[in-house]
Parts: structure tokens; C-alpha cells; sequence
């Protein structure tokens, strides 16, 4: 007869510890938050169109996100961070005084000058509440990829 001892327990424990040591952690982040990107660009997809840039504004460049991984935490990064706000809770109306510049203008009488002096108006937009709702959908997912995770890690440490 065979007995059952706790050393044997005792082992596997101490693997299963030794895998929920920080680099398993900070990898299991990493997977989470490369599973997390997608949610945020379709997000900004669906604010600001399929390829993530808004018409109006050529040099803000294409909408995405990074992250950060710490070994406890994972730090979604949307980039660039203007643009994502302005989708989020949208912008006020401004006004930009123009400077007074000479115009001239060619007609069939001569060349006609005049002076440019009206401010520029800017519009305001409403937000569309992007970021946050970005952040919601990952929030709902992010805790079912960390357990499946960490069972996948688990299994190996008790084998």
C-alpha cells in the first residue's frame, strides 16, 4: 500500500507559486492588453471612420492605442490622446482672429487689393462618449482573459 504524503502537495505548490511569479504575471498583461487593442480601434472606427483619421484634421494622424505593462498593472494608452478626447467629450467653439493681410486679386479691371481681417470660427461638436466606451468593452472582457490566463498557467505550475 502506497501512502499519500504531503510533499507531494507540498511540490506542486511551490511550482504553481513559482509560476504566478512577475514574469508570468507581466506576460499574461501583455496577452490581455494585445486582446485589448482591437476593442479600442474599433471604437475609434466607428467615431471617425474605417481608416481612424478624421478628415478635417490631416496632421493628428491615425487613432490607436498602446500600452504599459507593470508587473500588477496593465495601462491602455490612446494615442493620440487629443483626438481620442475630442471623440470622448467633443469640443468647444473657438474663435482665431485672423491677421490683417492684404489680399490681392487679379480682375479684368486690374488687380483689385481688399483686407482679410474676419476671425475664423471654429465649431463646436458634440462628444460621442469614444474613449469611455472603449474602456467599458474592455472592462467587461478584461477579467475573463486574465482567468483564462492564469488557468492555462496554473495547469502547467500543478503538472
Amino acid at each position: 500500500m502506497e501512502s499519500f504524503g504531503f510533499d507531494v502537495v507540498d511540490r506542486k505548490i511551490g511550482r504553481v507559486a513559482d509560476t504566478m511569479s512577475g514574469a508570468n504575471m507581466k506576460q499574461i498583461l501583455t496577452d490581455v492588453g494585445v486582446q485589448a487593442r482591437p476593442i479600442f480601434e474599433t471604437a475609434a472606427a466607428e467615431w471617425a471612420g474605417t481608416d481612424r483619421r478624421l478628415s478635417g484634421w490631416p496632421r493628428a494622424g491615425v487613432m490607436g492605442v498602446g500600452f504599459d505593462v507593470s508587473p500588477k498593472a496593465l495601462t491602455m494608452k490612446p494615442r493620440p490622446y487629443g483626438l481620442w478626447i475630442v471623440g470622448d467629450r467633443g469640443r468647444r467653439s473657438t474663435t482665431i482672429p485672423k491677421r490683417r493681410a492684404r489680399v490681392t486679386v487679379n480682375t479684368p479691371g486690374g488687380p483689385r487689393t481688399f483686407l482679410k481681417s474676419d476671425p475664423l470660427v471654429i465649431g463646436s461638436t458634440r462628444g460621442h462618449r469614444t474613449l469611455t466606451i472603449a474602456r467599458e468593452r474592455a472592462q467587461d472582457q478584461v477579467p475573463r482573459w486574465i482567468f483564462e490566463r492564469w488557468q492555462h498557467v496554473l495547469r502547467e505550475g500543478w503538472v
